[in-house]
């Protein structure tokens, strides 16, 4: 557990001097207020504060198990919203999926069957190409996951056009999408939280190679793509009495078919689940008809 005492996970070890620690009285969570006499330290809670969270998340090696990072976040109530979205909004340390060793390793698990099932070997993996990479971070826990199974019939690359000028921590090819997968030719494609009302899914689909693409992110009318062109969901058009049977979601005429992952949604922790409890990120499996799904229904 994330403990301040006998823990590497204290106030000193992330670099945060003990008299800069911040009192969490309200909207004061951030404020830096010296150690005078006159004032009292903040009661020992066990849990650290949403500044001293967001410097963990920080660092991109760091691969926090879900059970010791919840309570942490669990302690950012509402009243602090201001000061959290300020800090998952910092354009150097964005912050959209919160990763965690259990949804990385489940998400390795499940690509590695699909990999297996399209035809990969460990002789001969498929290409697994992540487009949107950011700094790299996903792409290198899962190749570190996928690098402890010697039956993993997958590789990962992680690609970025670069556009949003993100710092890159690990390896990544600067290319935009079509680019990459011009080059790379992939089977599977992988997107985290494509930026809202853009689409590139279709994209995705006049590719020959592909067979699956994964969404992560807030689905249909959340923060990522757009509702009707990559969700297929739209409040327009699935309203009750409003069905139009032209209106066919644009991945169906396509020949792919939506699936919900919720074994892996069920691990995931995204930038606004913390403070909107209602807000879920997601992970979504778009497959090419006749591209066989035997696991998901």
């Amino acid at each position: 557990m994330w403990l301040r005492t006998g823990s590497p996970f204290t106030t000193h070890a992330m670099g945060v001097a003990a008299d800069e620690v911040a009192e969490c009285h309200g909207n004061c969570m951030f404020e830096k207020k010296s150690n005078t006499p006159t004032q009292q330290p903040p009661p020992d809670t066990g849990r650290l504060t949403a500044e001293e969270v967001a410097h963990k998340l920080r660092d991109p090696h760091f691969l926090p198990a879900l059970a010791e990072l919840r309570p942490h976040l669990e302690g950012i109530s509402w009243a602090n919203q201001d000061q959290w979205l300020k800090v998952i909004n910092d354009p150097k340390h964005r912050v959209f999926e919160i990763l965690t060793k259990e949804y990385v390793d489940a998400l390795a698990g499940y690509l590695s069957q699909r990999a297996f099932e399209l035809g990969g070997t460990p002789e001969n993996p498929i290409t697994i190409l992540e487009v949107g990479a950011g700094n790299g971070r996903l792409t290198h826990f899962l190749s570190k996951s996928f690098s402890s199974r010697p039956e993993s019939c997958a590789k990962v690359v992680a690609t970025d056009s670069g556009e949003w000028k993100i710092g890159q921590s690990f390896a990544v090819e600067q290319l935009g999408h079509q680019e990459a997968i011009d080059r790379h030719q992939p089977t599977i494609i992988i997107f985290s939280w494509m930026p809202a009302y853009t689409d590139l899914t279709s994209d995705f689909r006049k590719a020959p190679s592909v067979k699956e693409y994964l969404l992560i992110g807030e689905p249909d009318e959340g923060s990522c793509g757009d509702p009707w062109d990559t969700w297929g969901r739209d409040h327009t058009r699935n309203a009750p009495g409003t069905f139009d049977a032209n209106w066919i979601p644009p991945h169906e005429a396509d020949g792919f078919t939506r699936h919900n992952l919720k074994d892996l949604s069920e691990l995931q922790l995204s930038r606004l689940s913390v403070i909107y409890l209602q807000e879920r990120s997601e992970t979504v499996a778009f497959i090419r008809s006749g591209a066989s799904l035997d696991e998901i229904s």
